[in-house]
């Protein structure tokens, strides 16, 4: 039976604290958490094991050759997709997870482009109210009083979400990837998530938000279990 590591990533907005109840329910050990740096002195911060960037990370464990289970939400999905090459056998799931996420060209159904830049003009000015009302679209609480904004990292991620468009990359893992989404996504709605997903990815669906991995844990769970223990 071969070793699988695993990476969870979240998304805009949110540290790796985002990942803690469904890491708690899932007791598995040796999981990398690295933050995107979203609030000041979070940078690489991970609550399972050493400071880790997400540089790092990955490329500590592409070196160590295993097959990954690399797990995104949203934003984290999305880069995951983006920006790794995971060895032989590894395996992504995205929760509330899309190919595309800005409007552009036929994909009518993304969130417009002047709605992300004028997030990015707020987050400039007003970075705490626009993280807050973002947080609350999700069903989220209120930043932590003690987590300062880290604007410059922010908009990077903005920057992200109106830019990347993986549906290439998705159509060339195929199998390798599996989506769960939320059937009642503010956010992310299932005909958005459809239209930025090729037809060789498998799409799952639950009774739910944009924060499935809070708020439905055991059905993230059993599918995460299913998946990795496939792996091994």
């Amino acid at each position: 039976m071969q070793s699988v590591e695993t990476v969870f990533l979240h998304g805009w907005g949110f540290d790796a604290h985002f990942w803690d109840p469904l890491l708690q329910y899932l007791g598995w050990d040796s999981v990398y958490v690295p933050d995107f740096g979203f609030f000041d002195g979070h940078n690489g911060y991970s609550v399972y094991g050493q400071t880790q960037t997400i540089e790092k990370t990955l490329k500590k464990l592409q070196q160590k050759g295993n097959p990954i289970l690399a797990v995104g939400h949203s934003l984290g999905f999305l880069w995951l997709i983006g920006r790794t090459i995971l060895p032989v056998g590894s395996q992504y799931v995205g929760f509330n997870a899309f190919g595309r996420f800005a409007s552009g060209g036929e994909f009518t159904q993304g969130v417009p482009i002047r709605v992300l830049e004028r997030m990015k003009r707020h987050v400039m000015s007003d970075p705490i109210s626009v993280v807050n009302h973002f947080r609350k679209r999700c069903g989220a609480s209120p930043i932590p009083l003690k987590s300062t904004p880290h604007v410059e990292t922010l908009c990077w991620g903005l920057d992200v979400l109106r830019e990347f468009n993986v549906y290439t990359e998705l159509a060339s893992l195929g199998q390798r990837v599996t989506i769960l989404g939320g059937m009642q996504d503010d956010l992310v709605s299932p005909e958005m998530l459809k239209a930025s997903m090729p037809p060789t990815v498998r799409v799952l669906w639950e009774e739910g938000g944009h924060l499935l991995p809070q708020t439905h844990i055991q059905p993230c769970a059993t599918l995460l279990q299913t998946i990795r223990h496939a792996m091994a």
